[in-house]
């Protein structure tokens, strides 16, 4: 965490398990600057999409190498996805699933590709969540 690049976390309550009396801070959320200029909404999706990827089932995620989230202009989430094989149905409709679900009738929805990199941006810092509501850093 670098509190003078905007990075974002969340508290924990309680005292740090580790025994460690200052304030301790759980979920990465990213920076402040990703997220300000997003219409109301629309973050809460990203999260989503977030959270299913961490539930999903290890079989399924194992050759997964990274990913990113890409937000378009015309509320497209695309799910970027690096991984060793090519992507499987099961995966793509476990996640794709899920977010239809949640989505419900809402105008957003999401597209899930396999691509062979994700391109650093000009600052050099790997950044998994993308928009086209503001500029790449």
């Amino acid at each position: 965490i670098r509190y003078d690049t905007d990075d974002l976390a969340v508290p924990l309550d309680g005292p740090c398990p580790c025994g460690r009396t200052l304030p301790s801070f759980g979920e990465i959320r990213g920076r402040y600057r990703h997220y300000v200029s997003l219409p109301e909404g629309l973050l809460e999706y990203a999260q989503f999409i977030r959270q299913v990827l961490e539930r999903t089932p290890h079989e399924l995620m194992c050759g997964l190498r990274q990913f990113q989230i890409h937000l378009s202009r015309e509320n497209i989430f695309e799910l970027r996805l690096v991984t060793v094989e090519p992507l499987t149905e099961i995966l793509t409709s476990h996640i794709g699933d899920a977010f239809s679900a949640h989505a419900r009738n809402e105008k957003v929805s999401l597209r899930i590709i396999r691509v062979a990199e994700i391109p650093l941006p000009p600052s050099g810092k790997f950044q998994d969540f993308v928009s086209d509501y503001f500029p790449a850093w």
